[in-house]
């Protein structure tokens, strides 16, 4: 059996650290690369598309913050040129992309919806 320890930075690097009985295949081993590759330890690619309102900053704005709360490591982009922000479709901005998937167009989104992006 072993003892492990991860540390999780904003910059999206994950430390793992681990005591085991050194035999392949052991449980300790495949719980720590399971550990590693679960998507609670994904960096999101998050863009916010919009030209630089006061609602496109508002959107950065909570979800950096709910990012934090929750400890999940974003690499969060401002889109804000039109030809660009027209490529994801979307017409009414604010927009939100997340791992290249539009989740959100038109207005700030609630707490509760971008929490929900974080939850799985």
């Amino acid at each position: 059996m072993g003892e492990f320890i991860v540390q999780l930075h904003p910059f999206g690097v994950s430390f793992v650290y681990a005591l085991w009985d050194p035999i392949p295949g052991s449980e300790a081993l495949v719980a720590v690369f399971s550990l590693i590759n679960s998507r609670s330890f994904a960096m999101k690619d998050i863009k916010v598309l919009g030209t630089g309102c006061a609602k496109c900053k508002a959107t950065v704005a909570l979800i950096e913050q709910i990012a934090q709360d929750k400890g999940v490591a974003v690499k969060l982009e401002k889109v804000e040129a039109v030809r660009d922000i027209m490529t994801y479709g979307v017409m009414s901005t604010p927009g939100v992309v997340i791992d290249g998937q539009v989740v959100h167009a038109g207005g700030v989104p609630t707490r509760d919806k971008v929490e929900k992006w974080f939850a799985g």
